[in-house]
């Protein structure tokens, strides 16, 4: 697509048209309602409408997705108004942001007479796909995978909120679906498909682009000068950095909330702050800091409460109310960290600290949309969370991400090629090759490698057919019918039970079992007594006069800590890897800093020693007992892992199907996932000297104690 010839400007040179000009048909719709356009829309809409592929930076609440949507209208605007099969494939990475895109978008868009859909867990527009297609990772494989046909006047993807499935299986699953789309339009003698991402600031964004664009894609950054060249991220970082205003508060321990309810109505009443929201790392306590201000000022009953147990109309529920209020606060998990529209915030309030430099500044993002300054209000109790919290905000300050290179999440691979045995059915009947397979995949395992895998998938009964082709085993035909082969996530299991308004008798959400013997429950920002239980659920009615009631919540395990920033916070203690610390208890923790995995793979490893027991595992330390006094282990040989690796591949965020895997490749990809090769060099480094005893009673030591016994 080509633009027609341009006026030219008073001094003669060529005129560049405004955003109104170069979006005809899309501006009044996205892009005036908004006032002027963001330094993001203006640099990535003339790239994405002359066709290139490209990935947009920008802070959340910065017009990531009319920079993107917009110009994609108008390249695409006469095969969106004829279609009846997808156009631009949108790919959300949670449902919940998917349903959230939707609703933003539909109403706009009936304007321009377009039409959109969703095909996530929960909405499959009555079996349709339409003109533009909002689709989680799973809902693009099953229906790919299924009816491939409806895929081929696609023409260009979307991949918003890239950086929340990027370094996970579904991230390789969601790069090797684009790679079959593009291989299905070649075959057909169609184009490739245009493809755009929109993204958080991110460590690499060149190699981000690369994975999941191509080579070629344009790099478009908010804040770039628009002179078409890569944008560098450690640019990016500072200038978000800067942006960022840090008020440091007293948390005054995890018990008493009025230190924290006063700082905010001081912050309420003498900064104009009017929308809070309050970040925390676990449910309990979003649900115990709410339960804490509702009912008393500034705030008053306008306290929100959004996490993974409440159910999605109840969440979607406190969201209209957050966006719609003048006044309120709401308390949440990672829920509300990316995507979701809840309009302008003043104020972000960190009760822990976030799992990554990311992470902290997306949180932070969601702040200042209107002042361009993020304020940030640090309420950290718990001593670790504060130095790893300090170490992050340092990372900002001098521009380093404390982020580990991509893994490939192997058995990806294993769900890839059973999607694939589904997408025509003469291949469900007579079978693929590997050769065929790798062309699908280029690049990722070589020939030889994957036909070793297919041997092994059809020795344990997964595939038939072979050693030419390979067809249906006995053991997917079950999964495939139900819809089960779709997916690189671990199974969630239904947490608790579920919890009943008895007046109205809608499902609020779910608590811990042992919330039965209690008599009343925080939920929802709101306190609750407990009537009784009716065909396994909990039947309640809100309790205003209430005083005491409890957090329920059964806790999940938080993201594994990466290598960087292991030894981030080591060295702003003063610790080496390689030390050995003598503790008051009499045992002796070998500092590694190798993250969360390192970690688990000393575990195995002294678990071959005789007379050597470790007492704690985690992701500075392993603190040992034994008998036989300070032992130094070395790089074992053969399959040490034995019984611990499907607990480590989990742990690590390896796909479901990593189990699947042959035994060889199975192995070697938990170590990569585990980060193997910085432990066999520290090991070759040897042993450093000992050093303590520690005691708890001297405070100098306390943040060194706390990195020893973190689990």
């Amino acid at each position: 697509m080509r633009d027609g010839p341009r006026s030219l400007g008073t001094d003669g040179s060529p005129r560049v048209p405004g955003l109104r000009e170069q979006l005809p048909h899309s501006f009044d719709a996205l892009l005036a309602r908004h006032g002027r356009p963001t330094p993001i829309q203006e640099q990535a809409v003339p790239v994405i409408r002359e066709g290139h592929s490209a990935l947009l930076m920008a802070p959340t609440a910065s017009g990531k997705t009319e920079a993107a949507l917009a110009p994609l209208l108008e390249r695409w605007w006469e095969p969106l108004r004829g279609a009846d099969q997808p156009v631009v494939l949108i790919v959300s990475p949670t449902r919940a942001l998917a349903n959230d895109l939707f609703r933003r978008l539909e109403a706009r868009l009936s304007t321009m007479e377009l039409r959109i859909g969703r095909w996530t867990g929960d909405a499959h527009d009555g079996g349709s796909l339409q003109p533009l297609t909002v689709v989680t990772p799973e809902g693009f494989d099953g229906r790919f995978s299924r009816v491939p046909e409806k895929f081929l006047r696609v023409a260009a993807v979307w991949l918003e909120e890239l950086q929340v499935v990027d370094g996970t299986a579904r991230g390789d699953q969601l790069r090797l679906l684009l790679m079959r789309l593009q291989s299905r339009l070649l075959h057909a003698g169609l184009p490739a498909p245009q493809r755009v991402a929109t993204s958080a600031t991110v460590a690499d964004p060149e190699g981000l682009a690369r994975r999941f664009l191509g080579e070629g894609a344009r790099i478009v950054r908010g804040d770039a000068p628009a002179d078409g060249l890569p944008a560098r991220t450690e640019g990016a970082r500072r200038a978000l950095g800067r942006r960022m205003r840090v008020l440091t508060g007293d948390a005054m321990g995890l018990v008493s909330i009025e230190p924290l309810r006063q700082t905010l109505h001081k912050l309420v009443s003498e900064s104009g702050f009017r929308k809070v929201l309050l970040f925390a790392d676990s449910r309990a306590r979003t649900e115990e800091v709410a339960a804490g201000l509702i009912g008393q000022p500034p705030f008053g009953d306008a306290v929100l409460v959004h996490h993974g147990s409440l159910e999605r109309q109840t969440r979607q529920v406190a969201e209209r109310r957050f966006l719609d209020a003048k006044v309120a606060a709401c308390c949440a998990t990672s829920t509300l960290e990316v995507g979701i529209d809840i309009g302008d915030v003043d104020l972000v309030v960190l009760l822990s600290c976030p799992p990554s430099v990311s992470a902290l500044l997306q949180r932070a993002g969601r702040a200042g949309r209107r002042s361009g300054v993020a304020q940030v209000l640090t309420w950290v109790a718990e001593p670790a969370s504060a130095l790893r919290l300090q170490v992050l905000l340092e990372a900002i300050k001098s521009g380093v991400w404390l982020e580990e290179p991509h893994v490939f999440h192997d058995g990806v691979l294993v769900q890839q090629v059973f999607s694939v045995l589904g997408e025509r059915e003469a291949e469900r009947r007579f079978g693929v090759t590997s050769a065929a397979l790798v062309r699908r995949f280029p690049g990722v395992w070589d020939e030889a490698r994957l036909s070793g895998l297919l041997e092994g998938l059809k020795a344990r009964g997964w595939l038939g057919g072979g050693p030419a082709r390979y067809t249906w085993g006995d053991h997917a035909e079950g999964p495939w019918r139900r819809g089960e082969l779709h997916a690189n996530m671990a199974e969630r299991r239904d947490e608790g039970v579920e919890l009943v308004d008895a007046v109205t008798g809608r499902t609020l959400g779910r608590v811990r079992e042992d919330a039965a013997t209690s008599d009343r429950v925080n939920f929802g920002g709101r306190k609750r007594e407990i009537l009784g239980t009716s065909e396994g659920r909990l039947l309640t009615r809100a309790d205003r006069s209430a005083v005491d009631a409890v957090s329920a919540f059964t806790r999940a395990e938080g993201p594994p800590l990466p290598r960087a920033q292991a030894r981030a916070i080591l060295a702003a203690v003063e610790l080496s890897p390689g030390l050995w610390v003598s503790l008051e208890d009499g045992t002796l923790a070998l500092v590694h800093g190798l993250g969360t995995g390192g970690g688990l793979l000393l575990k195995a490893i002294y678990g071959r020693y005789r007379g050597v027991k470790v007492k704690r595992a985690g992701p500075f330390a392993v603190v040992l007992e034994s008998s036989r006094g300070p032992l130094w282990p070395t790089w074992p040989h053969g399959d040490f892992l034995a019984g611990d690796e499907p607990g480590i591949a989990q742990r690590m965020g390896a796909s479901p199907w990593h189990r699947l895997l042959p035994d060889g490749e199975r192995l070697a990809a938990t170590l990569r996932l585990a980060g193997a090769d910085a432990l066999k060099e520290l090991l070759a480094a040897g042993p450093g000297p000992v050093i303590g005893p520690f005691n708890r009673e001297e405070s100098q030591d306390d943040w060194r104690l706390t990195l020893m016994y973190w689990e």
